[in-house]
């Protein structure tokens, strides 16, 4: 980038926008981020490039789903499409199928989504993302035998099977959310190893593809499942990140997962700050129409005895 500005080479400036917007948006400056995607916006006229051209529907459509405007995002992934079919690149398709997972799963549709994932499985097994995802798909369609014996493909040994590529950490978060999904803590330590080094960070997933919150949200579940009383502090930490993101959709989901977690305690302080997190929770998950998390909020369990 600075070879961009020093030498007037706008392709290279917009090389150093592209990089420097994701690191941003990893390190929660939503802001930056905004203003590197609008300098690129800009520069895109004076530096025609499809490609580009397609990063930037995709980062659209991803930044609506942070704020809940999901009919944006459709709006993008439409454009996406096209660009990916005219185009004949498969990895535009991909990363708008995978923008699609996400935002269908937001809207409690994900089961539509089960034949081209598994279509997708069979056409690119090398791109195990998806069958990564389709691990989820179980986990959340009530086959947890099925989401056990996927999940047990790739998290053996103390080792996490996946490549270590730009998928690695979309790959990580789709099996997080399945193991979380059936309580399967068989997975959660190997998990929770491969997630640590990426506390106080956003889950930028595989080139901007998805924004799905807080690290420390996926930290915070697994060690719910090992019930390991550091869930706290995960929790807390993702909220607080979460809530400077201007990502309402995001807080709405961490709400969820901490609020269902302090619910389950003995203490009646935290009983209660539970039920009002998921009241929260509630209350977003309605004005944005988010009907699998409102599938998740009425799962819950009730409140039971409690210690003053």
């Amino acid at each position: 980038m600075a070879h961009g500005l020093t030498h007037g080479d706008l392709a290279a400036e917009c090389d150093g926008l592209h990089l420097r917007a994701l690191a941003r948006m990893s390190l929660g400056d939503t802001a930056g981020f905004d203003s590197d995607r609008d300098r690129l916006e800009r520069l895109s006229a004076e530096v025609p490039d499809w490609h580009r051209h397609a990063f930037l529907r995709l980062w659209r459509g991803a930044r609506a789903m942070m704020e809940g405007r999901f009919d944006d995002t459709e709006t993008e992934l439409g454009g996406l499409l096209d660009l990916g079919i005219r185009s004949h690149d498969p990895n535009v398709q991909n990363l708008a199928l995978g923008q699609l997972i996400f935002l269908r799963r937001a809207q409690g549709r994900l089961g539509e989504l089960a034949a081209v994932v598994e279509q997708q499985c069979r056409r690119q097994p090398l791109v195990t993302a998806f069958a990564c995802g389709a691990t989820l798909m179980h986990a959340e369609s009530g086959e947890p035998d099925q989401a056990a014996r996927s999940l047990g493909c790739f998290v053996d040994g103390g080792s996490v099977r996946v490549p270590r590529d730009l998928t690695w950490t979309t790959s990580l978060c789709f099996l997080t959310e399945a193991a979380i999904a059936v309580s399967d803590a068989r997975f959660a330590r190997t998990l929770l190893d491969a997630l640590s080094p990426y506390r106080g960070q956003v889950a930028v997933l595989s080139k901007g593809m998805a924004v799905t919150g807080a690290f420390d949200r996926y930290i915070g579940g697994l060690q719910a499942l090992l019930g390991d009383e550091g869930a706290r502090a995960s929790f807390e930490a993702a909220l607080e990140l979460e809530s400077s993101l201007n990502a309402p959709a995001l807080v709405a989901r961490t709400m969820v997962r901490f609020g269902g977690w302090l619910i389950c305690q003995t203490g009646r302080k935290d009983q209660s700050l539970g039920e009002s997190l998921l009241g929260e929770a509630r209350g977003l998950a309605s004005a944005f129409r988010m009907r699998g998390l409102l599938s998740e909020i009425s799962a819950q369990p009730p409140v039971v005895g409690t210690v003053s």
